[in-house]
C-alpha cells in the first residue's frame, strides 16, 4: 500500500480565478437589498453562475477568502459625555 499524499490535486474550489475575480468586482457594488453583501446573497450569486444550490456557508466562505469582512463603527452611547471622555482618556483619573 503506498503513500498517495502525492496524487491529491489539492483543494477543489466551485469557482474558478476568472468567476472568482467577477466576483470580487462585483462585491465592490452595493448588495442585492442596497446594502452590505451577505454570504446567502454571495451564495445566491453563486447559484446563478454556476447553475446549482450553493449553501449560504460557502456563500460566507467566499466573501472572507477574497477579504471582505463587515467593518462598522461601534455604537455610541446617545447620552455620552465627549467631555468627560476625553478627561479620562488625557489621564486625570487616577487609581488608588
Amino acid at each position: 500500500m503506498g503513500d498517495r499524499r502525492r496524487q491529491r490535486r489539492g483543494p477543489v474550489y466551485l469557482l474558478t480565478a476568472e468567476q472568482q475575480a467577477v466576483l470580487a468586482q462585483t462585491l465592490e457594488g452595493a448588495g442585492p437589498d442596497g446594502g452590505l453583501w451577505s454570504g446567502p446573497q454571495v451564495a445566491m450569486w453563486m447559484s446563478a453562475q454556476l447553475g446549482r444550490r450553493v449553501w449560504p456557508q460557502t456563500g460566507w466562505v467566499y466573501l472572507r477568502r477574497l477579504g471582505f469582512t463587515p467593518h462598522r463603527p461601534r455604537p455610541r452611547h446617545v447620552k455620552a459625555d465627549a467631555d468627560a471622555q476625553a478627561t479620562f482618556k488625557k489621564g486625570h483619573w487616577k487609581q488608588p
